[in-house]
């Protein structure tokens, strides 16, 4: 026996000196050099970098291992990428005990990694700085097929069993920078210790540790300033089995800040298709840990929120991930006693309380609770079927208005008071198109409700009830406003429609009816005074002006059919008093018809106006208005104001209230069409009949311009008329007078022709008949004296031949009535007018005869006095032919044509008399 003893001790001995001889001369054969110049070349080929390693290290016994210290890896020569290493790690350490892989059960009792830091980058064109790597595939398809082909070949069950007692990072760092957004993300501080197993079958995979990032932080363009000082962290313990596919996840817990959820479970064939079976849970998480974490950049209102409060999620993931199957995902979500409170506001909506539940597609609130100040709000219900929700929902109320200035920020000058007190429940399909599937009920009770709100200046005081169907939301509200008071019964059908938005267009339209009374309602005591002054107004001229071409005339309607009345024995608006007004409101598939009848000034407005809205950017118009025994000066300046000074000659039409008087009988037809003010005014057409008695014009720019060139006849500064009669007709931004006629006992009549443009450009012709005692009084000057006649010509077109007019007189017609001839041109704001002439004298044709030149008048006259005295003044005629042909020459302003044309025509017309 000790032979043999001796025999094995020598023969371990001389193994043990083999082996140290064997170890020592591998050391010697791999000195640190030679393993840095057998390691960098190698590396640098793989990667295709530029690598450095300041020292490197092999060990054999009792522990084989390597280290490798001062490794770094360039970062790609791309423009567009930092000179930062992409790579560096101060000391890199792995351990294997020699024994273990003896035994053939390698262990690797440590792997260290101290010190790494990695950068990520993303350049401005969207490239990484690792795409150059030589390790990546270039080419995709070939990169595909391998991994097809690894997956084909299932799971390679490993030679031996692996150990890994311990992987430890210390004083990690990662930067992730994306130069085209703007983000990055940086980890300042990573540590991790990694504890993991294997068995040779692969069944039996142990791991566990824990990773924490600290110091993580986070900037965007939304997020000027970096969040800063995060901590991140996950702990686990996990077994698989990776022939089996299957995971114990006995623990896992992560941790963002303040907030740790806790997961256990198992997953299940996870090889082929997963089956899930997780439950999670948090710890207690206090909401104001939550807000304290969300940028007050992408929030700004967070700075001036305050919440409290607890929150618990527990959740439940049981079922297979199978391919577009939904996530099988059930939980809870609690509550306790939370609160919201803005800094500006006195008190806070608190003891809110909430517990429910969810799946994938369901939801149930098995109580909201809250106090809104000192106001308990209630809501139950249920949600089932997201696809096509069937709901069961409750919800109370019972609110002080008065508290909700403590609640919430009012404009200055408002004020809120009363009571509102809800019951509301509906249950059902939320179909979009059969929302009567939906069973909706409940009622609002509005007790002294009253609401003072800029611009109102006196409160609204409402009582009432409102009621909900299925169908519709009754009203039966009674309001007072100072001295003004209404009642409103009205009715909203199918108003379902407007909630549930239907992308099938099936459900009913919504529609309206209501009936208002009103005893009195006056709008100038409870709205305050306008103050508009000439630059507001110009301002708002130049508004509408950029408006007119191309902003819409109407948003587009809300898809609302309306039918009802509103009835008033008096309204007061802007100091327009109106008497029993009728109002009857019909909008049908987006066709509004308005018909509006009120007493006003002793005289009665009838309006009618038809509007085809079904088309925004095409408006159809049709208005007819009737004015009936309303005095036109109390109607100018009543409604003057509400003229639009959109065009010249709307700003002109203002002014009119101050020169036009008189009682007015007036019916119009008037159309447009058009998506904004400009096209509207271009396209107005129509016509406007009015008929005025016992009037009168005074203070009127064109009027005494007129009077400027009459004066040696007539002073025409004021008329004072028994009657007016005229036909308008618009079109193509034109207003024609097809007919103006004007009687007056003191200013005689007047008949006038022409047009005026939007613009205001005048285009006229005047016809002015003196009365019989203005021109007696004219005819017996030019019968008495010359001298007298030349001075009532004297400024008018017709004085230079005024010689003449003393021979063969001014045209009287058979009444003795003179007829004189007016142009008017230039602008309302600057008329023009010039005395063209006199009328024949016929009182049957006066308005339609033909206007002629002062020389056409002075001949037509010659020829009549010849007629009448041919013997007398033949040779009287002879005599002065020549002297009128040079008078008229000299001193009435025509062409040389003009002058060789008239001269011919005289002496042809005095040949054919003799």
């Amino acid at each position: 026996m000790g032979k043999k003893t001796k025999i094995v001790g020598i023969t371990l001995g001389v193994i043990l000196v083999v082996l140290i001889a064997s170890l020592l001369t591998l050391w010697i054969m791999f000195p640190p050099e030679k393993i840095k110049a057998l390691i960098i070349p190698q590396v640098e080929k793989a990667l295709d970098r530029k690598v450095t390693l300041e020292k490197a290290s092999l060990s054999f016994f009792p522990v084989m291992g390597v280290n490798l210290g001062g490794l770094k890896i360039s970062n790609t020569e791309r423009e567009g990428f930092s000179d930062e290493p992409f790579v560096q790690v101060e000391n890199l350490m792995i351990q294997i005990p020699l024994l273990t892989l003896i035994k053939k059960q390698p262990e690797i009792s440590k792997i260290l990694i101290k010190k790494p830091q990695i950068i990520l980058e993303i350049d401005s064109s969207g490239h990484f700085n690792y795409d150059d790597l030589a390790l990546i595939p270039k080419d995709k398809k070939a990169d595909e097929d391998t991994v097809k082909k690894s997956e084909s070949k299932g799971m390679i069950a490993l030679p031996v069993p692996i150990t890994l007692k311990e992987f430890t990072i210390q004083d990690g760092a990662f930067t992730y920078r994306d130069r085209r957004s703007g983000q990055e993300f940086v980890v300042g501080d990573m540590d991790q210790t990694v504890r993991f197993s294997i068995d040779k079958e692969l069944k039996d995979v142990n791991t566990s540790g824990d990773l924490v990032f600290s110091q993580v932080s986070v900037k965007t363009k939304e997020i000027t300033k970096p969040l800063s000082d995060l901590r991140i962290s996950l702990s686990h313990d996990v077994q698989a089995d990776l022939i089996s596919g299957k995971a114990d996840l006995k623990m896992v817990r992560l941790s963002f800040q303040k907030v740790f959820l806790n997961l256990n479970g198992t997953v299940s064939n996870f090889n082929a298709v997963p089956h899930l079976d997780l439950q999670i849970d948090s710890d207690p998480i206090e909401i104001r840990d939550i807000l304290a974490e969300i940028p007050r950049e992408l929030v700004p209102d967070l700075a001036r929120l305050a919440a409290s409060g607890t929150a618990e999620l527990d959740l439940s993931i049981k079922g297979a991930l199978e391919k577009n199957a939904k996530f099988p995902i059930q939980g809870s979500l609690t509550i306790k006693d939370g609160m919201v409170k803005y800094s500006d506001l006195p008190k806070s909506i608190n003891k809110i309380n909430t517990s429910l539940n969810f799946t994938d597609n369901s939801l149930d609130i098995r109580n909201l609770s809250l106090l809104f100040g000192a106001n308990p709000i209630e809501l139950k219900g249920t949600v089932k079927n997201f696809a096509s929700p069937v709901i069961d929902l409750l919800v109370k109320a019972n609110v002080d208005l008065g508290d909700l200035k403590q609640m919430a920020s009012l404009p200055e000058g408002a004020s809120l008071s009363g009571k509102i007190k809800t019951d509301i429940s509906a249950k059902g399909m939320v179909d979009p198109s059969d929302p009567s599937k939906l069973d909706v009920k409940g009622r609002a009770d509005l007790q002294d409700v009253s609401i003072k709100w800029p611009p109102l200046v006196k409160p609204a005081v409402i009582n009432g009830l409102f009621t909900l169907s299925s169908k519709a939301i009754g009203h039966n509200l009674a309001l007072k406003m100072g001295n003004s008071s209404m009642k409103m019964d009205a009715s909203i059908n199918n108003y379902l429609s407007m909630i549930i938005v239907d992308s099938t267009k099936k459900a009913p339209r919504p529609s309206i009816d209501f009936k208002i009374t009103s005893p009195l309602l006056n709008f100038d005591e409870f709205l305050p005074p306008a103050k508009e002054t000439a630059d507001t107004e110009n301002k708002a001229v130049a508004k509408t002006d950029d408006n007119s071409s191309g902003g819409p005339l109407i948003a587009p309607l809300p898809g609302i059919d309306m039918k009802g009345t509103i009835s008033a024995s008096k309204i007061v608006y802007k100091n327009v008093e109106m008497k029993n007004m009728q109002m009857k409101v019909s909008v049908l598939n987006d066709i509004a018809d308005l018909d509006i009848k009120t007493g006003f000034a002793k005289g009665t407005i009838t309006e009618k106006i038809h509007a085809d809205l079904r088309n925004t950017k095409l408006v159809t118009i049709r208005n007819n208005l009737a004015i009936s025994e309303v005095e036109i000066n109390d109607l100018l300046v009543r409604f003057g104001n509400f003229i639009k000074p959109t065009n010249a000659l709307n700003k002109e039409l203002r002014n009119v209230q101050n020169n036009l008087y008189g009682k007015i009988n007036l019916k119009s037809d008037l159309t447009t069409t058009g998506g904004t003010q400009q096209e509207l005014s271009k396209s107005l057409r129509g016509t406007i009949d009015a008929k005025f008695a016992n009037g009168k014009i005074s203070n009127s720019l064109i009027l005494n311009r007129i009077s400027g060139i009459l004066s040696k006849f007539i002073d025409v500064k004021d008329i004072n008329f028994r009657n007016l009669k005229t036909t308008l007709r618009i079109e193509d931004e034109t207003v024609y007078f097809d007919n103006f006629n004007l009687q007056s006992d003191l200013a005689g009549d007047w008949d006038l022709r022409g047009n005026v443009g939007f613009d205001a450009k005048l285009d006229m012709n005047i016809d002015h008949r003196m009365t019989k005692a203005a021109s007696q009084k004219v005819l017996a000057v030019q019968n008495t004296s010359k001298s007298k006649l030349q001075g009532m010509l004297e400024g008018t077109k017709l004085s230079a031949a005024s010689g003449l007019l003393d021979n063969v007189g001014i045209p009287s017609d058979a009444e003795g009535r003179i007829t004189l001839k007016i142009a008017l041109s230039g602008t309302a704001s600057d008329p023009k007018p010039t005395f063209s002439g006199f009328g024949k004298g016929s009182s049957s044709s006066s308005a339609a005869s033909k206007t002629q030149t002062p020389k056409e008048q002075v001949t037509q006259q010659v020829k009549s006095v010849i007629e009448q005295n041919k013997a007398t003044v033949e040779k009287k005629l002879t005599e002065e032919k020549q002297k009128i042909e040079e008078e008229i020459k000299k001193k009435v302003p025509v062409t040389p044509d003009q002058g060789q044309e008239l001269k011919n025509k005289a002496a042809n017309k005095l040949k054919k008399l003799f």
